[in-house]
């Protein structure tokens, strides 16, 4: 009854073994495979994409397997992501206080260097005050000096 009911008709896993199938007995049989191609004899290819939306409570269980793993994977992922997200987030706050206290630093450094600079410019004054008046005193020095000696003379 089964030879009579499939005569001439294999079934096969893939596509790719019916093709090949189909080439080794010359185009001679009918092939379907699990997912609904149908190779007709003589080469036509029927059936596959609008029967697969028919499929079977078996294939689509395996579907729904493996949409479920994949989901816990992207889920996975998705957690994953989130925790170096927080990780990268704290990071970035860390890195901002830092530069929130180098700046800090740069500012209270800069009104040093300022403080420094004036009081530089203040003693370069007083110094060329200082120099001023010790020529004076050098010369005043000179002076007496030199009447001193003209009076020694006299």
């Amino acid at each position: 009854m089964f030879n009579q009911l499939l005569g001439r008709t294999l079934i096969v896993d893939t596509l790719d073994h019916g093709l090949a199938l189909q080439k080794e007995y010359h185009q001679q049989l009918r092939i379907v495979t699990l997912t609904g191609e149908q190779l007709q004899p003589g080469g036509a290819l029927t059936g596959g994409a609008t029967k697969r939306k028919k499929l079977s409570i078996l294939s689509r269980k395996e579907e729904q397997d493996t949409l479920q793993q994949d989901i816990h994977i992207l889920l996975t992922k998705a957690q994953d992501l989130k925790q170096s997200l927080q990780g990268l987030d704290k990071e970035i706050e860390t890195l901002t206080q830092d530069g929130e206290e180098l700046r800090q630093t740069y500012e209270q450094e800069e009104l040093q260097l300022r403080s420094i600079q004036q009081e530089q410019q203040r003693f370069q004054g007083e110094h060329v005050n200082l120099s001023g008046m010790v020529q004076t005193y050098d010369e005043e020095l000179q002076n007496t000096t030199e009447k001193q000696t003209t009076l020694g003379e006299k």
